[in-house]
């Protein structure tokens, strides 16, 4: 699942952040944080690095790093590539005897 916490509306109209987005991302977070099996979450970005707070570890575990969106001037693209966080979300899986993701599209 991949849930952003900040979601991109028309020119005229004010971001999800504005309109309580953030609120219902950190309650779908939390829910996620009660499930018995262990769960993956890759917090990226300074927001969404904050939701790791709301999760219990080390029954989940979780990757933080920069934002891939290379349009940001705080985001640094390659530092994101560099980060191996698809290979390490696969290693954790295979840790907990689970298939591996194919991230390939």
């Amino acid at each position: 699942m991949l849930l952003n916490l900040q979601l991109t509306t028309g020119a005229d109209l004010a971001p999800h952040n504005r309109i309580g987005w953030d609120v219902f991302a950190a309650e779908v977070v939390t829910l996620l944080n009660k499930a018995p099996q262990p769960i993956t979450f890759l917090l990226w970005g300074v927001k969404a690095g904050k939701l790791a707070a709301l999760i219990n570890q080390p029954h989940h575990k979780i990757f933080t790093g920069t934002h891939p969106n290379a349009f940001l001037s705080y985001s640094d693209p390659l530092n994101f590539a560099l980060s191996n966080h698809f290979k390490l979300v696969n290693d954790f899986l295979q840790t907990q005897q689970l298939p591996p993701v194919d991230w390939s599209f």
